[in-house]
C-alpha cells in the first residue's frame, strides 16, 4: 500500500502538472507532503480571519475557497 505522503506528493505532480515542468522538485513535493497535515473543512468554516497571525500554508486538494474582507461598513467585500 502507497504511503500517505508518498499519495500527496503524487497529487502535488498532478496538480502543478508535468513532472519535468513543476515548479517543486520531487524531492521538494515529497517534503511538503510529509510536512503536511491534511485537514477537513466543512461550509462554511473559517480557515483563518482578517488579522489574525499566520502560522500555516494551505495547499487546496478538493473543494473551493471563498476569500474576501470586510469593509469599514461591515460588509463582505
Amino acid at each position: 500500500m502507497e504511503r500517505l505522503e508518498d499519495q500527496h506528493a503524487a497529487w502535488l505532480a498532478r496538480t502543478f502538472g508535468r513532472t519535468d515542468y513543476l515548479p517543486l522538485t520531487r524531492e521538494d513535493a515529497t517534503a511538503l507532503a510529509q510536512a503536511g497535515t491534511v485537514i477537513d473543512k466543512y461550509k462554511g468554516t473559517h480557515l483563518f480571519r482578517e488579522g489574525e497571525p499566520s502560522d500555516a500554508t494551505y495547499v487546496l486538494q478538493e473543494g473551493e475557497v471563498e476569500l474576501y474582507r470586510m469593509s469599514g461598513s461591515g460588509r463582505s467585500v
